[in-house]
């Protein structure tokens, strides 16, 4: 069974972040955690692993602005967002779509709850739902499952036919309603229909009060960003990691093997990031990157190495998102607009800026950097053997590259590493970037790219490419043609500058 569990944010970044990081820190599993967004003053933009945010905050998912029509005589006085306890109807809508978008199921949090331990037995796969039994608010007092802390098996609750919210039932103050102060009655609906619904739907009472604490009313009433800080800070030791280590959102990995490139020192750091050098000198010092000495790979050639580290990016990053560079590259600014923009990606490739095909590459090569005419021949008859069309268009730069940590990406990077190998008879096959565009246009056309221009790192204050071994720019190339991602023209990404 999956692990997930969800989030209804609404204008309270700081509490939901200190909810994310208490159920790390004390859950009991590395859960996949998804933020329903519905801010319309402080969204959720915090760059955490494991963590997707489902922004609504302008009505991508739905539209609220629409669902007021259908309440047209609440009661501002009550104090709520846009009339009675509106906030609450957003709440339970917001939920039942969940249903829709985790249809696994999932572990339903309040945004401004800690968890104070595991939580691993509250994903029941038996039962429709788990959770505390109360009562909701007014002179009805109708009895739910309070949503502070509820398990919610979706698949078992529509196969039964229960659910979260309905116009019809879950809310009182409904257009026509007689009882307008009755209060909210989140998670009343759920009750009631596993209730109803026996014995193909059932449900489970738990003792929630030794798993959370909770703030209360963090987007409503307590919503002041002083009140609900003072609150963190009384309570950091059930959120705040104990070696105050900020949690990194992705990786910027590069290599220098046998002396090849200068270190380039980072000119400024995102503190979402953290940055790995790999080499096999164990002499080598920077003031800026965590260097690793790798010395598995001292009986390598100075290829195997740098083709070991880029086709096996997560055996040195703990993240899930690698930003992956040459030693060549410079990093002058934080990278962090380039890594929200690859939110919804697998992969970034860096087109080709001068040639789109195959062929095209080798023969540069071979005319201008002594590359072999027999071994171009060998690993272009490789491709065409495999049923390759030659005259396909897509090419792409191995000096830089983002990747998403999943089976997709792993598949890749295992098929290119092989086939490198194999064509290089008994060394590894030097020229990697033919070999990658090839596996990716042939074998994996289903792939999501985010595609760049070499601008990235030629005219951009973002990165800076260097001669080999030297701190001289490799000039931009103002002659590109036109960019080609599997064999249709593509709109780059660009990060430049004019000039």
């Amino acid at each position: 069974m999956n692990r997930n569990v969800a989030i209804v944010h609404f204008n309270t970044p700081e509490l939901t972040e200190a909810c994310i990081l208490s159920i790390r820190k004390h859950g009991g599993g590395d859960y996949a955690v998804y933020i329903f967004d519905n801010s319309d003053e402080r969204p959720f933009i915090k760059k955490m692993p494991g963590v997707k945010i489902l922004d609504n905050t302008k009505g991508q998912i739905i539209d609220f602005d629409k669902e007021l029509e259908k309440y047209p005589e609440k009661d501002e006085s009550l104090g709520c967002a846009k009339g009675c306890h509106f906030g609450s109807d957003k709440h339970m809508m917001s939920v039942q779509k969940l249903w829709e978008l985790i249809p696994d199921g999932f572990l339903l949090l309040d945004s401004d709850i800690l968890i104070r331990r595991s939580v691993d037995h509250m994903f029941m796969e038996d039962e429709c739902a788990a959770g505390y039994i109360s009562h909701c608010s007014g002179p009805k007092r109708r009895e739910r499952f309070l949503p502070m802390i509820l398990w919610i098996n979706v698949p078992m609750c529509v196969k039964g036919g229960a659910k979260f919210f309905d116009p019809d039932r879950s809310w009182s103050l409904h257009k026509g309603a007689d009882d307008r102060r009755n209060g909210w009655d989140t998670g009343a609906t759920l009750l009631s229909d596993i209730r109803r619904l026996k014995p193909q739907c059932h449900g489970r009472k738990v003792d929630i009060r030794n798993l959370i604490f909770h703030y209360g009313n963090g987007s409503w009433i307590r919503n002041d960003l002083a009140q609900q800080t003072l609150w963190l800070k009384q309570h950091r030791d059930l959120w705040q990691s104990e070696d105050k280590e900020r949690e990194k959102y992705y990786t910027v990995l590069t290599y220098i093997f046998n002396g090849y490139e200068r270190v380039h020192e980072i000119q400024q750091k995102d503190p979402d990031a953290e940055y790995i050098l790999v080499t096999d000198d164990p002499k080598l010092k920077s003031k800026t990157w965590k260097v690793v000495f790798d010395d598995s790979l001292k009986k390598l050639s100075a290829f195997d190495k740098c083709y070991h580290v880029r086709f096996h990016p997560f055996l040195y990053a703990k993240t899930d998102i690698v930003v992956r560079i040459d030693g060549s590259i410079q990093v002058n600014k934080s990278l962090e607009k380039i890594v929200n923009d690859f939110d919804g990606y697998d992969r970034c490739l860096m087109i080709h800026p001068r040639r789109n095909t195959m062929k095209e590459e080798y023969d540069v090569w071979v005319n201008t950097r002594g590359y072999p005419k027999e071994q171009a021949d060998k690993c272009l008859g490789f491709m065409k053997r495999m049923g390759y069309d030659m005259k396909l268009q897509g090419l792409y730069q191995g000096c830089f590259e983002i990747l998403r940590k999943n089976e997709v990406n792993r598949n890749i990077n295992d098929i290119v590493y092989d086939f490198l190998r194999y064509l290089g008879d008994g060394k590894i096959e030097r020229l990697d970037q033919t070999i990658t565009s090839f596996v990716i246009n042939h074998l994996f056309q289903d792939l999501k790219v985010m595609p760049v221009s070499e601008n990235l790192v030629t005219n951009s204050p973002l990165m800076t490419w260097y001669l080999h071994n030297s701190f001289t720019p490799i000039p931009d190339d103002k002659e590109k043609i036109e960019p080609y991602l599997f064999n249709k023209p593509v709109k780059t990404k660009e990060y430049g500058v004019e000039k």
